[in-house]
């Protein structure tokens, strides 16, 4: 499994440049020469296919092979398609993909310089690790692309030595929270703070949790040295515009383009 996984990371393109071997599941390979490799993984609620291209005129025709072995012993389920070539969109949307998300990097570049005070409703988490999950699956959908965090992965992201996780009580009732990670230590511009996620209970929206939450991720990333922050939203997020007033830069030009096909 590793070996094909490598292969595709080092095609010129490539949706799994991102991703370790210990991330995906059972995998099974579908095309594997030397312009495309092609192969997919089961999820709980979704099949994901991944790949990697030297020939992008390669990637439809495979595709479809791929999608039909697929449907040979799955149905009723959706296909998730990542890193999508802005060429490719035409042909697939023809081929029944609709866009689930268009994730857009945003880079805060003087977390030295963030001065905030302490927002006393903000904590780390102690073992809330199930209410957290539950409001992230309760914002599922509310914007294009976002995916619930299981508890067991929230657990794992605080108890890594690089990573926290925070959050937002009212009355000793979490409604909110962030998973935060500082990456780059040996980077010439300095370690970066990633905003991995950031969930509010959709009945307290409107309230300026969102908000509260990412100054206090400034501030903890700024306490553990960060010089810099990262996060990805989704181009339609209303999220967007929080994050911009608080420092936040998108890139230029599109995003990581996402599409879905259900079967």
């Amino acid at each position: 499994m590793n070996s094909i996984i490598q292969k595709a990371k080092e095609f010129e393109y490539s949706s799994i440049k991102y991703i370790e071997a210990d991330e995906l599941g059972d995998i099974k390979v579908t095309v594997d020469d030397t312009d495309c490799v092609m192969f997919y993984d089961v999820k709980e609620k979704h099949i994901k296919i991944h790949w990697g291209l030297n020939n992008r005129d390669k990637f439809i025709p495979n595709l479809k092979e791929t999608i039909g072995i697929i449907r040979k012993s799955l149905t009723n389920t959706k296909i998730n398609l990542n890193f999508i070539l802005e060429e490719h969109i035409k042909d697939l949307k023809h081929m029944g993909f609709t866009v689930k998300s268009e994730w857009i990097d945003c880079w805060h570049n003087d977390v030295k310089g963030i001065k905030y005070p302490e927002n006393l409703s903000i904590k780390e988490i102690k073992d809330e690790y199930k209410e957290l999950s539950v409001i992230t699956e309760n914002c599922t959908d509310l914007s294009r692309g976002f995916y619930s965090t299981s508890s067991e992965d929230i657990e794992s992201i605080h108890k890594d030595i690089n990573s926290t996780v925070l959050v937002f009580k009212i009355n000793d009732q979490v409604v909110g929270g962030s998973l935060l990670q500082i990456y780059g230590q040996d980077s010439a511009k300095g370690p970066v703070l990633w905003l991995k996620t950031l969930a509010v209970d959709p009945s307290y929206h409107g309230q300026g949790i969102g908000t509260s939450l990412t100054k206090a991720a400034l501030l903890w990333g700024k306490k553990m040295g960060a010089t810099r922050s990262f996060l990805a939203v989704d181009t339609e997020n209303t999220a967007l515009k929080i994050y911009e007033n608080l420092g936040y830069i998108k890139n230029e030009g599109r995003g990581e383009i996402n599409m879905e096909l259900k079967i």
